[in-house]
């Protein structure tokens, strides 16, 4: 076969992997009488295309793998050169990867022999904890290639593996039993492969242990670090070169994304030049040219961090807590739904809610219990209050047993890059319970509850706004809707690729999303942020009176091929601020002349 192995050397390399070349040690195989007298003079015709192919797959899966290292060896050049280098990562990467390229090159071409497989299994382990230790280090570096090649060398890590625990279990032997003739099967392989049943190769009690021992570490590690990391990573901007390089409608919407930023870009400049102010308090985030949006966003709470350890500046209330935000949107004649009160002190709360089972008359049902310290929604701190929950079984047993849990529970922001930072910083809170009716509008989301949508404002520019409960509308600010089905049986839960929408139309036809800017816009002029995404609910009814729901300082939705493009806005700013870009690419922010903390800010001293 041209391009292949010939067959005579096919056949060498499969007598090697079987067994059968004549060599003074028959004491390795248990078969080897039977070959001594049985094996034909030559292999049959249908055995020795099998021994092609598996000779062919040992070269490819060797080709394979030192071009895995080569990929490895060049992250880890990369990771030395990306703007905030690596070096530990780098060297890390550069050495291994360069010991299995040296190992490959240099390792026996032909079929690794079952006679005596240490010095196999030996490689083998050793490559499968290399790539272990190789693909934990690539979910650390912030190369452009780092997300994918995690995967990749994952991908060797188990190879390498799986074929090291089928050699050090022996299943070899039991593969070529049950692969061969039954026991009445009176022909050459029938009889070959009843002496091997007879005779087949049991791992002794190490073998056993280590292998499972070394299953266990594996599972430990996939559970522990790799897959809370993949939960995070899944939502990395750096999967979309990727995407738009593999899939059509990818590349279409990732064309129409930059297309759009080209709109926009000028209109934030503008915003920066003549509409918005930064507060000093947001003017510390530090970053770095071509960070990415969860990068910033990382940088955005280290920073909050700092000032709260050097300054005692506590800036992250206006989001992470609900009372002091509802607060300011008071203070600051912001839009939201009616509040009745809020409760500082477990006694306050518990009056409340007694107050209100003895007189239901005097309130207005459901209205809604949130916990103003628990901000993050797996920590489950908000429960709507209804008529029913006032009957006395209910009341002493559901909803005051709530009520103590939660005041006493602490905020957890889990499955996030920054979480270690932001649960210090969550700690300082002091527990508070805000009671608040609900939004009266028409409830028109596929889930019947009130039409939210979350608006991502840069530089005091609204640039888009997702609709999540329609998984995933984004409303654009030229008046279009793109939809980007989310369920995994889609395929553009893969390619991000959108097809426009019209179950929304009415809501750009009618005035209601221009509301919305306008109203998302002023919230974040008023606090005087960066970025911020303002969950702001939509009547359709009042085309005029959207309310807000709430703020984010830390968004975890995926804005598709937008993302990119939010995270160089964001960045550019700064980066003009701190000498970085160009001089006259893009303008410095003005940084409002304030001491005021930032939730304390009201219109007589936020005036820019």
């Amino acid at each position: 076969m041209d391009g292949l192995l010939g067959a005579n050397s096919s056949a060498v390399h499969a007598e090697k992997l079987f067994g059968y070349v004549t060599q003074d040690d028959s004491s390795l195989h248990p078969w080897r009488s039977i070959r001594d007298s049985h094996v034909p003079k030559e292999i049959p015709p249908s055995s020795l295309v099998a021994m092609t192919i598996a000779t062919q797959l040992v070269v490819a899966l060797r080709f394979l793998m030192s071009l895995i290292c080569a990929l490895v060896i060049i992250e880890g050049v990369k990771t030395i050169v990306i703007p905030r280098p690596q070096p530990l990562c780098a060297a890390f990467l550069a050495v291994t990867g360069g010991i299995g390229l040296l190992s490959q090159l240099t390792s026996d071409k032909s079929l690794p022999s079952f006679k005596d497989t240490r010095v196999s299994e030996v490689r083998l382990l050793i490559g499968g904890v290399l790539a272990m230790a190789q693909c934990t280090y690539l979910m650390k570096t912030n190369a452009s290639g780092g997300i994918y090649m995690t995967w990749i060398t994952f991908g060797a890590c188990v190879a390498n593996l799986v074929i090291w625990v089928f050699l050090n279990l022996r299943l070899d032997s039991i593969g070529v039993a049950l692969a061969t003739g039954s026991k009445g099967d009176k022909t050459f392989w029938g009889q070959l492969g009843s002496q091997v049943r007879s005779n087949m190769i049991s791992p002794s009690r190490p073998r056993v242990l280590t292998g499972f021992g070394v299953i266990l570490i594996f599972l430990v590690w996939l559970f522990a670090v790799l897959l809370p990391w993949d939960d995070v990573a899944k939502h990395d901007s750096r999967w979309n070169s990727i995407r738009k390089t593999l899939t059509a409608d990818g590349a279409d919407a990732a064309r129409r994304a930059t297309a759009y930023w080209g709109t926009q870009k000028p209109l934030i400049q503008q915003s920066l030049k003549t509409n918005f102010t930064l507060h000093p308090y947001f003017a510390a985030t530090e970053v770095w040219y071509g960070a990415r949006w969860d990068e910033i966003i990382n940088q955005r709470i280290s920073s909050m961090g700092s000032q709260l350890d050097n300054e005692g500046k506590k800036g992250f209330k206006i989001e992470k807590d609900k009372c002091a935000m509802f607060i300011f949107f008071k203070n600051n004649e912001i839009p939201i739904p009616d509040l009745l009160t809020i409760a500082y002190t477990k006694d306050d709360a518990m009056k409340t809610l007694e107050d209100i089972q003895a007189n239901p008359s005097n309130y207005k049902f459901p209205m809604f219990l949130k916990g103003c310290h628990l901000t993050q929604g797996s920590d489950k701190g908000m429960r709507p209050l209804k008529k029913k929950d006032l009957t006395e079984d209910r009341f002493n047993n559901i909803l005051m047993p709530w009520l103590e849990k939660k005041w006493k529970q602490r905020p957890n922001d889990s499955g996030r890059n920054w979480a270690t930072t932001m649960n210090r910083l969550l700690d300082t809170l002091e527990p508070g319970i805000a009671f608040q009716l609900p939004f009266r509008g028409m409830r028109v989301s596929p889930y019947n509850t009130p039409l939210e949508v979350k608006v991502e404002v840069i530089w005091g520019r609204a640039y888009l706004g997702l609709f999540a409960d329609y998984h995933d509308v984004i409303a654009l600010r030229d008046g279009s809707l793109e939809f980007t089905c989310r369920d995994k049986a889609c395929p553009e839960w893969w390619s991000h690729g959108n097809s426009p929408d019209l179950r929304l139309k009415w809501a750009v036809e009618n005035g209601h999303m221009e509301a919305v800017w306008a109203l998302a816009e002023r919230v974040a002029n008023a606090i005087g942020i960066d970025e911020v995404r303002v969950d702001i609910f939509i009547d359709p009814s009042r085309p005029t009176k959207p309310v807000v729901n709430e703020i984010s300082l830390s968004s975890g939705h995926e804005y598709m091929y937008h993302t990119d493009y939010l995270a160089e806005a964001w960045a550019a700013p700064h980066l003009a601020k701190s000498g970085q870009m160009q001089p006259g690419s893009w303008p410095s922010p003005r940084i409002r002349a304030t001491n005021v903390e930032v939730v304390d800010q009201a219109p007589a001293n936020s005036k820019r």
